[in-house]
């Protein structure tokens, strides 16, 4: 049986918490979904770790890696602004789909989210959808007019979407269909440009695709903010900041949830935390892996 979804788990680093956590993706999803490392690679000893990971486990095959200069050139249209991937991080799946033809859907997993659940029982609980796009913290322009990224948007010729077609989504968890994927390639061909979590929502609104939040699937994350509130019960378990504490993954609210972002080096291994050493902090890393201490 050839399976139909492809899941892709984006990472730039390792450590011993990113490659269990990859580790456990693929187990828990295995016969059902093909599982991927989509490593970006920089030369450095980073792609060596995981050649030496993947191969010990039999998993060879598993390491998609990409050299994010690349991609522009490959998929045929620029990055938005000057971040590469941090400001384009869908482009390592639409990349990777171009040469996967037998898949029907696409997930994308970065690898600072933890699941405290079985994945093959949060990948089926979305069988119910047909939505081509699903992510979490959908708005619309008027729910967070102050979004930091509404005004990255560039629509093609003098298009000028109107407020109400605006839409935003986040991103560390996504799935698109292939419908979805070919959508958006020729969204930026035309000349639809901006962060992707912006660009990607409206485009695909624009050209008539549903699109859906997460959660209206299953309750898979809660709390609303994706931004530092002062009461926990308000901040999200999938958000863009604080980093998510092993006491929070443990004790907050029940069931299965997704966690984001997971910046020390600890994972969950079905049963129970498993806890490492924190790596020596990369004077090289972006700005965005340090600023929160992770």
């Amino acid at each position: 049986m050839v399976n139909s979804i492809a899941v892709g788990f984006l990472t730039h680093q390792f450590s011993e918490s990113i490659s269990r956590r990859f580790a456990r993706l693929h187990a828990q999803l295995a016969g059902y979904a093909d599982c991927f490392v989509r490593l970006q690679d920089d030369g450095g000893p980073v792609i060596a770790a995981w050649k030496d990971f993947l191969g010990e486990k039999g998993l060879s095959h598993a390491l998609a890696p990409f050299t994010p200069a690349d991609l522009p050139v490959q998929l045929g249209y620029p990055f938005y602004g000057d971040r590469q991937i941090l400001g384009n991080t869908h482009f390592p799946m639409l990349a990777f789909a171009r040469n996967a033809q037998s898949y029907r859907w696409f997930w994308q997993i970065e690898s600072d989210v933890e699941y405290r659940g079985n994945w093959r029982d949060f990948l089926q609980a979305f069988e119910a959808s047909d939505a081509p796009f699903l992510a979490s913290h959908i708005h619309k322009f008027d729910d967070w007019p102050t979004w930091t990224w509404w005004s990255t948007l560039a629509a093609p010729g003098a298009m000028k979407p109107d407020a109400d077609k605006l839409l935003k989504a986040f991103m560390p968890v996504f799935r698109m269909s292939r419908e979805a994927v070919a959508a958006t390639h020729n969204a930026h061909r035309e000349g639809w440009s901006g962060h992707f979590e912006v660009s990607v929502p409206t485009a695909l609104a624009h050209a008539g695709l549903k699109v859906e939040s997460l959660r209206n699937v299953t309750r898979c994350y809660v709390g609303g903010s994706q931004n530092p509130q002062r009461i926990i019960p308000l901040q999200s378990t999938m958000r863009w900041r604080p980093p998510i504490t092993a006491k929070e993954f443990a004790t907050r609210d029940k069931g299965p949830l997704l966690f984001h972002p997971v910046k020390r080096n600890w994972a969950f291994d079905g049963e129970k935390l498993v806890r490492w050493a924190d790596p020596p902090e990369d004077p090289d890393a972006p700005v965005e892996d340090q600023k929160m201490g992770g």
